[in-house]
């Protein structure tokens, strides 16, 4: 692997020496809302496995840099001997970076844009292989925001109850992760999720900018899915055993009379989540995150002019403040082509 460019982790408004001894799978609540999630667990992660990288809340004066878009957006770097890779996440294309990473892969060009699965949930307890082929509990683990107001209804959870089935919501109300309270929330305990739901607001609507994660996260726990038609877990589709998808509530309560009928189905599904969540394991990203950072970013930045990168950076920063600031306003039009004129020089 190429080692010429030191790589960094930028994690701003932190005390990194407090952080950088935190553990994922020791600490999983402490990781999760996306920036800590993506900078400081890839870091730690990536420190565990050998390789040289570095945890700072000042932006480094040369190297790649990767930081996440909520704090990337807000620092110009100090030179063009940085190079930018900024976490896209589920926010809009980060046009200022010099690169940009993104969670799903119809997303990325492989040129400037670049994909990584978003990581597992960290220290997943899977579901207890003694619950055998019984579904009696059925839960949603995330983000209140992120579950359909229907299945939050008391319809749902009666239908449930009138079947034997206890319906479990493992949620936490996050309005900016300052505010959001995660001690209380058992995200990494599936030990006796028999089946996992997850859809989000709007039955029949994409959330293109969202990971697979949910779906990932039942492989590896051996808790089969009933999820929402969206395109990050139709792009991992490749069986009908991998899940189910549903786009009513009609639909969800089929899809669960349908598991609880077939316990060969329902063990179908469990054997090969347990298969197919080898490709999504902790170790295949550090893997994918060290041949990211030390070889495919390096060897594009070696093929663009460091000036293009520098006049890139700066014209990118520029509007994308302005569209932030003046949204709807036909000044934007005009800094973008100022922008789009100034990347062409």
């Amino acid at each position: 692997m190429m080692r010429e460019l030191p790589v960094s982790f930028y994690l701003p408004g932190e005390d990194i020496t407090s952080v950088a001894g935190l553990s994922p799978d020791r600490d999983w609540r402490d990781f999760g809302y996306g920036v800590r999630a993506w900078i400081l667990q890839t870091y730690l992660r990536m420190l565990a496995a050998g390789h040289p990288v570095t945890l700072t809340g000042r932006m480094p004066l040369r190297g790649v840099v990767v930081a996440h878009a909520d704090s990337a957006v807000y620092t110009n770097p100090p030179s063009t001997e940085v190079v930018l890779v900024v976490v896209r996440a589920d926010k809009a294309a980060q046009t200022y970076a010099d690169f940009e990473i993104v969670q799903n892969g119809p997303a990325a060009d492989a040129e400037r844009v670049f994909h990584v699965h978003h990581w597992p949930q960290p220290g997943l307890v899977p579901r207890s292989s003694t619950r055998g082929d019984h579904i009696r509990v059925v839960e949603f683990k995330g983000h209140v925001v992120s579950l359909n107001p229907a299945l939050r209804g008391r319809a749902f959870a009666e239908a449930l109850a009138q079947r034997g089935i206890e319906w479990r919501v493992d949620v936490v109300d996050y309005r900016g992760h300052v505010s959001a309270d995660y001690s209380e929330c058992r995200w990494n305990d599936y030990s006796s999720t028999d089946l996992s739901v997850a859809v989000r607001h709007g039955w029949r609507r994409d959330h293109p900018s969202k990971p697979a994660s949910k779906l990932i996260n039942s492989w590896l726990a051996g808790s089969p899915a009933i999820l929402g038609p969206e395109s990050a877990y139709r792009e991992l589709r490749r069986s009908e055993l991998d899940y189910v998808e549903v786009t009513s509530l009609d639909e969800m309560i089929r899809a669960i009379d349908h598991l609880r009928g077939s316990p060969e189905r329902y063990r179908a599904m469990i054997e090969g989540g347990f298969k197919r969540a080898q490709e999504f394991t902790t170790a295949r990203l550090v893997d994918r995150w060290a041949r990211l950072l030390f070889e495919e970013v390096p060897q594009a930045a070696a093929r663009r002019p460091a000036s293009k990168v520098g006049l890139r950076r700066r014209s990118g920063m520029l509007a994308f403040a302005l569209r932030r600031a003046m949204r709807g306003s036909g000044y934007y039009v005009m800094a973008k082509r100022a922008a789009d004129i100034l990347r062409e020089r």
